[in-house]
């Protein structure tokens, strides 16, 4: 569904184009939680009322394994370095029996399900600090 009173961010200049750094994050861990693969300019916008950023398309997301060549994360690249909070783990604290629950009465496929359930562990590891380690994750997999 379409965003109404928005710009797509890459209209936008970097400044624009991001809402601020915890924002920034969230969407960064959302975005690797669901191992989203095309995260580019085109796929979020900024809703001119509010200022803030908005996820749409989550066509290449879901994928079977955590080892992807071919990855175009523009938000996960912005904040490379930025530091994980606990804040940003919270949400995903405790959760992962639930999600793995809709994902499974959703029907995607067991492989999808292990994989997203690898990205969550990976991110609430005690040494995982930065959104770099989570997209290095999404690209490298487990070894």
């Amino acid at each position: 569904a379409w965003v109404s009173g928005a710009n797509v961010a890459k209209a936008l200049n970097d400044k624009e184009a991001y809402d601020g750094p915890k924002d920034l994050r969230r969407a960064a861990v959302f975005d690797a939680m669901i191992g989203n693969l095309d995260r580019h300019g085109g796929n979020w916008v900024v809703v001119k009322k509010t200022g803030k950023l908005a996820l749409i398309d989550h066509g290449l997301s879901f994928p079977t394994k955590n080892r992807n060549r071919f990855i175009n994360s523009r938000l996960l690249d912005a904040d490379h370095h930025g530091t994980l909070t606990e804040a940003d783990k919270v949400p995903w604290k405790g959760k992962w029996p639930v999600i793995e629950g809709v994902l499974k009465a959703r029907g995607l496929e067991p492989g999808v399900v292990e994989a997203m359930g690898k990205r969550v562990v990976h991110l609430l590891q005690p040494g995982t600090k930065t959104i770099g380690q989570l997209s290095d994750f999404l690209k490298k997999g487990e070894d």
